[in-house]
């Protein structure tokens, strides 16, 4: 599996997991050359719509509430070139806002 490599993704919480109707998943990708926004977009493509409603607002900017996590270190939004490398672990939690008092 040279220049291959296989990233395993958990999926956090109520949301994330009746989005993708599973709690883990492992993507192969044929590039070693593959960033977090990469997998979002792989992920995105996969899922469709509502996935694509929880990671981005109106702006195609990743929403606050999300939260992605390499190798149990957060990413935030300003990190999404950040290359992933092989048996990387990603976790994606969709975070609920609350309001009320």
């Amino acid at each position: 599996m040279e220049g291959n490599i296989r990233v395993k993704v958990r999926y956090i919480g109520g949301y994330a997991q009746s989005i993708t109707g599973k709690s883990f998943e492992e993507v192969d990708f044929s590039s070693e050359n593959v960033t977090i926004k990469d997998l979002l977009k792989h992920l995105s493509n996969k899922y469709g719509e509502r996935l694509i409603y929880h990671l981005y607002d109106a702006r195609n900017n990743l929403r606050s509430q999300t939260a992605i996590l390499l190798n149990g270190c957060m990413i935030d939004s300003t990190k999404l070139d950040i290359k992933i490398s092989d048996a990387s672990e990603v976790e994606l939690a969709f975070i609920p806002v609350y309001a009320g008092g």
